[in-house]
Formats: C-alpha cells, structure tokens, sequence
C-alpha cells in the first residue's frame, strides 16, 4: 500500500509518500507511476526555490519513498511551496480516491 502525510503547519510544509501500490508488477504499476510521477514533478519545482528560502527541512525522491519537508523563511516562500504543493496533492487526492485498497492518504493542517 502506498501512504500519504500531508502536513501543513503555518510555515512548515511536508508531503510524505512511501511504500508501493501492488496492484501489477514492478516496474508496470500505473498507480505507483502516477504518485511517483507527481512526487518527481514535486520535488523539481521545490528544488528550484533559491537557496536560502527554506531554512530547515529535507527532500527525498527515489523509488518507493519521495518525502518534501520544508521549512521556509517567511510567508511569501511558504505559499510558493503551497502553491506548487496544491495540484500535486490534487491528483493525490484522485488516486487514493479510484484506488482505496492501494493509497491511503492522510491530511493535517493548522
């Protein structure tokens, strides 16, 4: 089963994904190739921020786990993360809803 965090906290923002679909074999799961599809997208956009903007946190993007935990400097960058956060967790959204025995997504926000 794939598992999805959503965490959003003011200033702090975390997208969490692990584990794998099994609904095909490696390599020709669709459903794994969707979530990883948005993840990568993801974590290039964020990736793009000047440095300096997020001051704390990590991104991790490889086979079975993709993980954008960020911490960012002030409002402005904050809403930029969200912004690039928001059609990604859109699609999310989607997936986990067509394929609840496969994706279970979990969302906080305060």
């Amino acid at each position: 089963m794939i598992e999805i965090n959503y965490t959003k906290e003011r200033r702090h923002l975390r997208l969490e994904v692990f584990g794998h679909a099994m609904t095909a074999n490696l390599g020709q799961d669709v459903v794994c190739a969707s979530v990883s599809s948005l993840m990568y997208g993801l974590c290039e956009a964020v990736a793009a921020i000047p440095e300096g903007r997020i001051v704390e946190g990590h991104m991790v993007c490889k086979p079975g786990h993709a993980d954008v935990d960020a911490y960012c400097i002030d409002d402005k960058t904050s809403k930029r993360v969200e912004h690039y956060m928001e059609p990604v967790l859109c699609g999310l959204r989607k997936i986990a809803k067509e394929y609840p025995l496969a994706v279970k997504m979990t969302e906080v926000t305060s």
